[in-house]
């Protein structure tokens, strides 16, 4: 007699599946990415996580996710102290208001990035940083 083994729990394939869903709503939501930095393709591809699995947080919440293009979330990822600067990170000590705060940190960007599109530097100055 064998028994099946599962490659992920069955309560995580259940996640899987809502977060597939999730994401695929999020992106249709939100077309264009949060990010918004330097060398950006403005379609948004991927949905990153503020807090994220590992440090506590949901990865079906949408007040902890943003949608972004595939360059602007590699370089959040690969930066984490810019990231949690700027907003688009939290560690797993954080409370409701740092998340609130991060909240404001990247609506602020992205409505002053929305204001200098027409500049060539209007994505917050990381050209020599990306």
């Amino acid at each position: 007699m064998t028994s099946s083994i599962h490659a992920v729990s069955l309560k995580r394939a259940a996640l899987n599946r809502k977060r597939a869903k999730f994401v695929r709503l999020v992106l249709a939501e939100v077309p264009y990415c949060e990010a918004r930095l330097a060398n950006c393709t403005r379609r948004s591809t991927d949905v990153h996580e503020i807090l994220t699995r590992a440090r506590g947080g949901s990865v079906i919440d949408r007040k902890n996710v943003a949608a972004l293009c595939r360059r602007c979330h590699a370089f959040i990822t690969v930066n984490p102290a810019w990231s949690a600067l700027n907003g688009w990170m939290l560690s797993s000590w954080s409370t409701e208001a740092d998340a609130e705060s991060a909240r404001l940190k990247r609506r602020e960007r992205l409505l002053a990035d929305k204001s200098n599109d027409e500049e060539p530097n209007g994505r917050g100055g990381l050209e020599s940083v990306a």
